[in-house]
């Protein structure tokens, strides 16, 4: 039993590893509400007709999320069904990012980041998420595999390039069909190719964007891509950075501290040993691989958001936290005292258990980008269920929290006569332009059918929605009085009786 445990402790630490990220993702996987945005997939993918026309005219992204978990909703519609894909992805990731860093780095350095992945809030995160997430973060570490066998296999096995070409075009295509942000992955590839000045190596490039431009098609041609679902993106500043560094460093400054110091010694390692620098030396490749993985999409989606188009989102980083956790782990290994080397590792380990409690908890002292606090839209449904004769009306703002609402509704099997709502702007989704088809003679007549209303509001209000919030409260303001508040998280329920 003891030769056993010898020779295969590196698949057994594995194993564990990987069955600890299966459970990290399971556990209080249905406890709260759906967040808006996995409400949203919800209702997107409950009927087939509806989400292909959805995904035609509305919604251009996440189109391979959205039919898998069309397909999915066979083992159930509920919070944790819901969830529990996402957690599948995440875990199939685990043996996944192994290969990779062993390919990249040995075997020491693939344990390591495997262990710090699976404890970071960021992939808890979003490994219990409904969103297409951790199926991105499985397809990119796929394809990041794929491309550096075919990188690698230049140095050793010629015949095996092909295949690992097309694999890697196969995985960035899936990668791009279940989210936008892999075109910042192909352009890290691209990047990373062109640095090994190899003229074979750069020649294929000409295959591989050939090919993933005819797969992509579909997608680009699509009418949904030409909408505007990124409106409620703000340009992004400073902060934004600091966001978007604080979530891979495990979003809890203690961890962040240590995260950034290893990260800084990354590059005074590196200028240590520059004039042994070869860019093609497997030694100092794949360094520049994992930087250009990181450092890339950051900068690029930052300097479009600017001067382009505002599309820059700290949480869509989750493609980065493999390089970022990556680089970190090979510098641990670098250290030359392996007491060191096992207080950090233990360090970062317990302090990420301790984030992960505010995160299983909702502890909001110990979260600063991340949060696990739901909207309570079954509170309000609730309300609206059991209070369904004190109003004449329920006016929604903005519009998506009616039909977030009324998805609780319907699980709860309520009573409620939605026949009661008004929808100023019917068939506005979150990310809709919030001027678009709003109704404002049907607000300005409220008064005059209406005795009395709730007034839902979620503070979901970007800067294209404020002129309509304004109007609204001038109506309420004018004609009714405030009779009763309740609070909910991110939503409030008023209650209005007219003058």
């Amino acid at each position: 039993m003891k030769q056993f445990f010898a020779k295969n402790k590196n698949r057994i630490a594995l194993a564990c590893i990987t069955a600890l990220s299966f459970l990290l993702g399971l556990l209080f996987l249905g406890q709260k509400d759906l967040s808006l945005d996995e409400v949203a997939t919800a209702i997107i993918v409950q009927n087939f007709s509806s989400m292909l026309h959805i995904l035609t005219y509305t919604e251009g992204n996440m189109w391979l999320y959205y039919f898998l978990l069309h397909f999915w909703q066979g083992v159930g519609t509920n919070e944790f069904a819901l969830r529990l894909l996402s957690v599948l992805f995440g875990t199939a990731s685990i043996p996944v990012i192994y290969l990779l860093s062993k390919k990249l780095f040995n075997t020491k350095t693939a344990l390591i980041v495997t262990l710090l992945t699976v404890v970071n809030v960021f992939f808890i995160s979003n490994e219990q998420n409904a969103r297409a997430y951790s199926l991105v973060l499985l397809l990119t570490t796929c394809s990041s595999y794929f491309f550096t066998m075919y990188v690698l296999s230049f140095l050793k096995d010629k015949k095996m390039q092909k295949k690992y070409l097309l694999l890697t075009i196969i995985f960035n295509v899936l990668g791009v069909y279940a989210h936008f942000y892999t075109l910042f992955v192909i352009a890290s590839q691209i990047t990373a190719l062109l640095l090994t000045r190899k003229k074979e190596l750069i020649r294929s490039l000409l295959y591989y964007l050939l090919a993933i431009g005819i797969c992509l098609l579909p997608l680009f041609l699509a009418p949904s891509l030409r909408g505007q679902p990124t409106n409620w993106i703000p340009v992004p500043g400073l902060r934004n950075l600091i966001g978007t560094i604080l979530i891979l460093s495990d979003d809890f400054p203690p961890v962040a501290v240590l995260y950034i110091a290893l990260f800084v010694g990354v590059f005074i390692s590196l200028w240590n040993k520059r004039k042994q620098l070869n860019l093609f030396s497997i030694t100092y490749w794949n360094i520049y691989y994992l930087l250009i993985g990181l450092i890339l999409p950051i900068v690029v989606s930052f300097l479009f958001s600017l001067f382009i188009k505002p599309l820059y989102i700290s949480l869509y980083f989750f493609i980065c936290l493999v390089p970022f956790t990556l680089l970190i782990s090979y510098f641990i290994t670098q250290i030359k005292k392996p007491l060191l080397q096992k207080a950090l590792i233990i360090s970062l380990v317990i302090l990420s258990s301790i984030r992960l409690y505010g995160w299983y908890t909702g502890n909001q002292y110990l979260q600063v980008v991340i949060s696990n606090n739901t909207e309570d839209w079954r509170g309000v449904a609730k309300l609206l269920g059991t209070d369904k004769n004190t109003s004449d009306v329920v006016l929604f703002f903005p519009p998506f929290v009616q039909e977030n609402v009324n998805y609780y509704l319907q699980k709860n099997n309520s009573n409620f006569d939605k026949k009661k709502e008004i929808n100023l702007q019917p068939g506005i989704y979150a990310g809709a332009n919030g001027l678009k088809n709003f109704n404002l003679q049907q607000l300005l007549e409220i008064p005059l059918h209406y005795h009395s209303l709730w007034y839902i509001y979620g503070t979901y209000t970007d800067n294209t929605r404020l002129k309509q919030q304004k109007l609204i409260n001038q109506m309420l303001a004018k004609n009714y009085m405030l009779q009763k508040e309740v609070k909910f998280y991110n939503l409030t329920a008023y209650y209005y009786i007219r003058k």
